[in-house]
C-alpha cells in the first residue's frame, strides 16, 4: 500500500536528477514502474474482490432472504 508514495518521490526524485545532473534516473524510473503495476495490480484485486462477494452475497439478482438460519443459493434459488 506504499504504492502512492512510490510514484510521487519517484516523480520528484527524476526532476531533481533531470536539474543536478546526478545518476539515478533509471533507479526512479524503476520506481515508478513498479508503483503503478503496484496500483494497477491494487485496483484488480479490489475490483475482483468486490465481484465476487457481490456474487456470493446475491443469487442470480435475488437478495438473500431474511429469515433466519443459513442460506445456500442452488440453480438460482435460495435453500435452507
Amino acid at each position: 500500500m506504499f504504492w502512492p508514495a512510490g510514484i510521487v518521490c519517484g516523480f520528484i526524485a527524476r526532476s531533481q536528477i533531470r536539474t543536478t545532473g546526478e545518476a539515478g534516473d533509471g533507479m526512479a524510473l524503476a520506481g515508478i514502474i513498479i508503483s503503478i503495476c503496484a496500483a494497477l495490480l491494487t485496483t484488480l484485486i479490489v475490483i475482483l474482490f468486490v465481484t465476487v462477494f457481490s456474487h456470493l452475497l446475491s443469487c442470480g439478482g435475488i437478495p438473500v432472504p431474511n429469515t433466519p438460519g443459513p442460506h445456500i443459493c442452488f440453480n438460482g434459488v435460495w435453500r435452507n
